[in-house]
């Protein structure tokens, strides 16, 4: 059994992410219905199914409440003091975390790998979610929102990259 590392840089993360100038802490959305839509659109489109492939499902299979949703599902995380994303493919946003980056960041731990992999398990905001992170901002925000964030996760000492190897 594989343990995970220490979240070291979740303090740090959370920071960066406050600095970027599309952080909110307001809802942009008027319901779950309408950030249900956004991520449907986010995991139908054909740059997220190439570089997410597991989550590119049978439609079929997706079939929830009557509601036919593509790969993440969105719920409304009554009760929560946080957003939470999870591996099984669902993400719970309190109505203050219904904003671009909020819904992004819990994307970016939906589909960032923890099991069923050979190696070690990533940190729950280590380099792999932080690289996830910063490509769908870029790809879904725009080149500018991600290179800021980027920025941002420099400025705040936020690994994002792959470690360098010795030779």
């Amino acid at each position: 059994m594989s343990y995970r590392p220490r979240d070291s840089q979740r303090k740090k993360l959370y920071a960066a992410e406050r600095k970027h100038s599309l952080w909110v802490n307001d809802s942009q959305f008027d319901s779950v219905g309408e950030v249900q839509k956004w991520v449907d659109n986010i995991c139908k489109s054909r740059w997220f199914k190439n570089r997410f492939p597991r989550y590119k499902l049978d439609l079929s299979s997706l079939m929830r409440d009557g509601i036919a949703t593509y790969g993440i599902k969105v719920l409304d995380g009554r009760g929560r003091l946080r957003a939470n994303g999870s591996t099984r493919g669902f993400i719970k946003l309190p109505v203050w975390t219904r904003s671009h980056l909020h819904i992004l960041h819990e994307i970016a731990h939906v589909i960032t790998r923890r099991t069923d992999h050979n190696g070690p398990l990533p940190a729950f905001h280590g380099r792999e979610f932080c690289a996830n992170y910063i490509a769908l901002v870029r790809q879904f925000l725009g080149k500018e929102a991600g290179d800021e964030l980027k920025e941002c996760f420099r400025k705040s000492r936020v690994k994002y990259t792959r470690p360098k190897r010795d030779p």
